[in-house]
Formats: C-alpha cells, structure tokens, sequence
C-alpha cells in the first residue's frame, strides 16, 4: 500500500500542482477549480489510505508490541461501543515473530469487531499471557453467545473462518467456546520458541 499507492498517489497529487502552476491564467480560470477538487480528492484518498496501512499493521505495534497495540486497539473499541475492556498481561520476551504479532492483532480487531456488532456484550476481557514457553491472548464477552455447530453448518460467521484461518496460517492454535446466553471466548496460542 505504501510504496505502490501511496506512493502513486503523491506523484500524482505533484503532477497535478505542476499542471495547475503551468497553466497560463485565462486557462486556470477555466479549469483551477477543477484541479484544486482533483489535488483535494487525492489528498482524501493518501489520508484514508494511511489509515488502512495503520489498521492493518499500526505502527505502535512495531514501534512497542503487541500489548501496546492492544491497548491503542482497546481505548479506540472502548469509545464508540461503550462497552467496557479490561486488557491485562505481558509481552513476551523475547517478542514473537511479525507476522505471529500481526495475526493476533488481526484477530484481535475482528473479535472486537464482531463483540460489538453481535455480542450484545457489556464487558471484555482480554489478557496477554507469555508463560511455559507459550504466549496465550485470551479474549472473552460477557454476551449472548451462539450456539457453535452453526459455524460447521455454513452459517453467517465469516468473521470467525477468517479468524481460524489467519491463526492457522501462521501456526497459531485457534480455540473457540460459546453457547447460547453464556458469551464467547476466543483463544489464541502459540510456542513462543517455535514461534
């Protein structure tokens, strides 16, 4: 995303104040509105498309780690939804791979995601766990759950497969515990040496 379309895109937004600085006056009467609306658009397009690089992978979360991007992710949850998040733990030491960081954000993101908009939830409770050589991030609502086996029968939970999915990818253990009424838990776990 950086270094094609962000990157494009600035070059883009420079060509169009070349154009719009060598156009002789009686032609910027004509058409200046339309390029200062193009420099603007493409100025809207390079903010929102910084912000989709930093969802996907937020500089806290290379700068700081995992529980710091957790944190920035919980408070940014928190405000909106007002539901209630209780983040607690440690990062591991040493730090798990990138790629293992990015998945159990990812994942994070998507379980907060679908909290808020299924959950039906008043609290979270997410921990970060680094003991025994494995890293566990456990996150739990306390909402109206679901009943599991409809995941199995092709129900509506994309959310969930690509979940599962993203953990496997990078050997991440993915576990989920729900029923009807009793909320839902997701478990992430990895060996933090194989890792």
């Amino acid at each position: 995303l950086h270094d094609r379309i962000g990157q494009g895109l600035t070059t883009l937004g420079l060509m169009v104040g070349a154009l719009d600085a060598r156009l002789p006056s009686d032609s910027r009467n004509v058409i200046g509105t339309l390029l200062k609306d193009m420099q603007a658009l493409i100025q809207y397009v390079v903010t929102h498309v910084r912000d989709i690089m930093a969802e996907l992978r937020p500089p806290v979360l290379d700068d700081y780690g995992l529980l710091a991007a957790l944190r920035q992710l919980v408070s940014e949850f928190s405000k909106p939804t007002g539901i209630a998040v209780n983040l607690s733990g440690v990062d591991p030491d040493p730090r798990l791979p990138p790629v293992v960081e990015t998945a159990m954000f990812r994942i994070s993101q998507e379980a907060l995601n679908n909290i808020a908009m299924h959950a039906r939830a008043k609290k979270v409770e997410i921990s970060l766990s680094a003991a025994s050589e494995r890293v566990v991030l456990d996150i739990a609502d306390d909402g109206v759950g679901f009943d599991t086996s409809s995941i199995a029968d092709g129900g509506e939970h994309w959310g969930i497969i690509t979940m599962r999915e993203r953990a496997e990818a990078v050997g991440i253990t993915f576990r989920l515990e729900s029923a009807p009424g009793a909320g839902t838990r997701i478990v992430l776990e990895v060996e933090q040496a194989a890792s």
